[in-house]
């Protein structure tokens, strides 16, 4: 456990110090496409070291711990997002025809002026900047894998790349209720069938809501992260030995039962004697004593079914095996 914390508490001062930069680099606002792209490479690195290291603590954390250490994690790297949001929204603005526009023009302070009008001028417009942002939401990929302990991984990258979207598309003033209904249904049918049903059970009306969508599947992130540590908890304590025969056998107070007193030495059950299970022993019946099996007796055989049954009770076999 004290090197999990160990691991952890590095991870988050990388991050810390790649945010740090990144932030910088914006406010500056010099920066290039291969500046900006290199920062938020940096970022997303420490970002994924800072999430394998948490999922170390949480496979060793007790248990009772363990959901107030999950909150304070997921607070710590929201806290983080903001700046990775605002780093991609700048490059967004810098990819395609937009780094093609000012591609020609040297790095000098009057250059700079120039670049930005020619880019306010020609990507400046709001309706284009929007159109932008919603063709990559509708563009947005899950690459699902099959290991269950990655999923939880992936999930936070489709939560983190929509959030981003949505959140630029809100400073523009366009609000989840204009593109929900058309985007929620694309984004549930990319998850995992146990999670879409996960959402059915509780998004009933919810049918064109984003945010409740993200809402849902930070929680469902958040359920999986715990239930994997559970996992790890309970396998790290091992199976029980009781068998199965000695749970079903068990009674009151943590003692067996004892053995059926009515059980005559030599008696079969009474499924045994009429199916004829024991081929392999002496042919003895126990209702006349002839040298058959029992379910051949003829005895038997010429009762009704009530007349076999109590003839089965008179004799104390076992109904039930």
């Amino acid at each position: 456990m004290e090197e999990a914390n160990r691991k952890r508490i590095t991870a988050k001062s990388w991050l810390t110090r790649a945010t740090n930069k990144l932030r910088q680099l914006l406010d500056s606002g010099e920066f290039t496409q291969i500046s900006l792209v290199a920062q938020i490479e940096e970022f997303e690195k420490r970002l994924g070291n800072l999430d394998e290291a948490q999922s170390l603590v949480e496979e060793h954390i007790e248990i009772e711990k363990l959901e107030d250490d999950i909150e304070a994690a997921a607070q710590f790297r929201e806290e983080k997002l903001v700046t990775l949001l605002a780093a991609r929204e700048k490059q967004s603005l810098l990819q395609g025809e937009a780094a093609a526009t000012i591609s020609g023009l040297s790095l000098t302070e009057t250059n700079y002026s120039t670049a930005k009008t020619l880019l306010q001028t020609r990507f400046g417009r709001p309706e284009r900047i929007i159109f932008s942002h919603i063709q990559r939401l509708l563009q947005t990929n899950l690459f699902l894998t099959s290991k269950e302990s990655s999923l939880p991984a992936h999930l936070w990258r489709l939560h983190d790349e929509i959030t981003t979207q949505v959140r630029s598309l809100e400073n523009l003033g366009v609000g989840g209720e204009s593109y929900g209904v058309i985007l929620t249904p694309l984004i549930l049918h990319q998850l995992p069938n146990n999670i879409r049903l996960e959402w059915a059970r509780v998004g009933e009306g919810k049918e064109g809501d984003l945010g409740f969508l993200l809402r849902f599947l930070h929680e469902e992130i958040q359920r999986r992260e715990r239930s994997q540590t559970f996992g790890v908890t309970a396998g790290a304590v091992g199976p029980t030995t009781t068998s199965p025969s000695e749970a079903r056998s068990g009674s009151l107070g943590g003692q067996r039962s004892r053995p059926r007193q009515n059980m005559r030495k030599g008696q079969g059950s009474a499924t045994a004697l009429l199916s004829g299970s024991g081929s392999k022993r002496t042919p003895l019946c126990v209702f006349c004593h002839g040298g058959h099996f029992s379910d051949q007796c003829q005895e038997l055989n010429g009762l009704d079914l009530e007349a076999r049954k109590n003839k089965i009770r008179k004799l104390g076999l076992c109904f039930v095996c």
